[in-house]
């Protein structure tokens, strides 16, 4: 099994920018943590590119074309002119065939993994996944524009639980070994939840008293259930 994985933009495209922050350097961490994980689950990885050099998007198909990829997975930040603009979205070439089943899959795993609004699996005429003669998906991973957004985009722990709920759906897919859920994951301390937006609201809610761990500090909490105090925290349950 061989997955070509792009990082958006790249070298001269910086991509969407937020301030300091720019797209090009999100989507290639995101795209390296997922190369590593689908290896971990048996795959072989090629990348359209694995450092800061432009490329043009015929090139980008070119690389999973001449390589006989099996899958293409082109990972990018989305933007908007309102800053209110949030959430995540997968795209393919149609709406039927392994594509967007694909698309389908990485979208309900992104969704579950990180509670971020769902902008659905979707079809668009991009390049990337016109002229790729393999399966191929294009994750719009969140907002660079939002603010919030951005801050987790750009957090080590948030690309890695992007990277495993992508992984995940393509397991599913592919037929690969199993990658660690997310879900099934547990937290025992404040330090050892993904930085970002999920460890400060978790911090918020122990300072109110909401959530108390033992004598000696430790929460116990799962994934999901961070997942799910965070999104009740958005809708104001807690204040």
């Amino acid at each position: 099994m061989l997955i070509c994985i792009d990082a958006g933009h790249g070298g001269n495209d910086p991509g969407a920018v937020n301030g300091k922050y720019l797209e090009k350097e999100a989507a290639l961490a995101i795209a390296k943590k997922l190369g590593a994980l689908l290896e971990g689950a048996g795959a072989k990885i090629i990348y359209t590119r694995s450092n800061d050099k432009t490329m043009e998007l015929g090139e980008r198909c070119q690389v999973a074309n001449k390589n006989k990829a099996d899958y293409f997975i082109s990972i990018h930040l989305n933007a908007a002119v309102a800053k209110s603009a949030n959430g995540i979205e997968t795209f393919a070439y149609t709406t039927t065939g392994t594509a967007y089943k694909l698309a389908k899959e990485v979208q309900k795993e992104l969704i579950a993994a990180t509670g971020a609004a769902n902008r659905g699996a979707k079809s668009a005429n991009y390049q990337v996944l016109r002229e790729t003669k393999m399966p191929a998906i294009l994750i719009e991973t969140g907002f660079i524009s939002n603010d919030v957004e951005c801050m987790a985009l750009f957090k080590d722990g948030y690309q890695n639980i992007i990277a495993e709920a992508v992984a995940e759906a393509v397991v599913k897919i592919a037929g690969l070994e199993g990658v660690v859920k997310m879900a099934e994951k547990r937290y025992n301390y404040l330090k050892e939840i993904p930085a970002g937006e999920f460890r400060d609201v978790i911090k918020k809610l122990m300072d109110k008293g909401i959530i108390k761990g033992n004598d000696d500090g430790k929460l116990d909490l799962s994934h999901d259930m961070v997942r799910l105090l965070v999104m009740d925290y958005r809708a104001g349950v807690y204040k």
